[in-house]
């Protein structure tokens, strides 16, 4: 199929339904152009045509609308077949850290101003995580409970190795990376390497001065569970919500 683009006011002076109001910009613009068949811009354009821009105009507009409709229904055909997974997920970040930081040592811990920015920094750590796919929020909650499971803390860091995950959540190398590439794309983790040089997962800590170590001994000592922080991305708990 080839299509001829016609103008609906001509381009140059002497062509058909020429305006000499019009500036070039408006003449060459999608507005003052039409999309036809051969046969159809040869009658209209072609010796004694009696065609007029307003007449134009309106079988523009009724085939674009036409079409519009027609894009309008394949789109919401898409959008129900392929849902974004992560529409329904909204985030809440934390205001004060109340909770986390009542602990007796908890003014030792963080300063004032370390408290603001950890605050900000988790805030916008769960505005990302909400973005993330289940499948990587899944694994993301499978690689840390691990690290709980085997006390294997890095300082509050998560870290841990590639083969005891692959043996316990039953996945070869290819899941692995495709995961774990997952990860990276987000800002989640990665690959790294422990002293023994194995290769490990890293996450990344929801903030510089929170890990998930502290999150992790948060959650059992409130008995809030931890899926509300890395699945539901509720990271307001931490002040007491």
């Amino acid at each position: 199929m080839i299509g001829d683009i016609a103008h609906i006011e001509a381009a140059m002076p002497g062509g058909k339904r020429f305006n000499p109001d019009m500036t070039n910009e408006q003449r060459r613009s999608p507005a003052n152009l039409m999309l036809l068949c051969a046969s159809h811009h040869r009658k209209i354009d072609g010796k004694g045509s009696t065609h007029k821009p307003e007449d134009l105009w309106k079988i523009k507009a009724a085939h674009e609308k036409r079409f519009r409709a027609a894009e309008a229904s394949i789109l919401k055909r898409f959008e129900t077949q392929f849902p974004d997974l992560t529409a329904n997920v909204s985030a809440t970040r934390p205001q004060t850290l109340a909770a986390l930081l009542s602990s007796p040592d908890a003014a030792e811990w963080l300063s004032e101003e370390e408290t603001e920015m950890a605050t900000s920094q988790i805030g916008d750590y769960a505005d990302r995580l909400s973005n993330v796919p289940p499948e990587y929020r899944q694994f993301i909650l499978a690689v840390i409970k691990r690290c709980a499971t085997r006390d294997i803390w890095q300082d509050v860091s998560v870290s841990v190795p590639c083969d005891d995950l692959q043996g316990v959540l039953g996945f070869g190398s290819h899941k692995l990376k495709r995961l774990v590439s997952g990860l990276e794309d987000h800002g989640m983790g990665s690959f790294g390497e422990d002293i023994n040089n194995r290769w490990t997962v890293d996450l990344t800590d929801p903030s510089q001065y929170v890990g998930w170590a502290d999150i992790h001994c948060f959650c059992e000592e409130t008995d809030v569970d931890l899926e509300q922080f890395v699945i539901e991305t509720q990271f307001g708990r931490l002040d007491g919500q």
